[in-house]
């Protein structure tokens, strides 16, 4: 079993900033960490007045990174 490192929320916020797209299966709600159900991109401007912000792990990131 694999143990997955979620990124934290001031990371998350840059990602986002920075154009983060990506369908993962955690994010931020108002500061607070959920793991969802299914995968979704809860960056979506459709999303923003719940002040949703996707929580990727730190190796989705970097695959992110490396490929944007």
């Amino acid at each position: 079993m694999t143990h997955e490192q979620f990124i934290e929320l001031s990371t998350a916020k840059l990602a986002k900033q920075t154009g983060f797209d990506w369908n993962v299966g955690a994010y931020y709600l108002n500061g607070y960490f959920y793991r969802a159900n299914f995968y979704a991109n809860y960056n979506l401007r459709i999303l923003a007045d719940y002040k949703t912000i996707s929580a990727p792990t730190q190796s989705v990131l970097q695959r992110w990174l490396r490929e944007v």
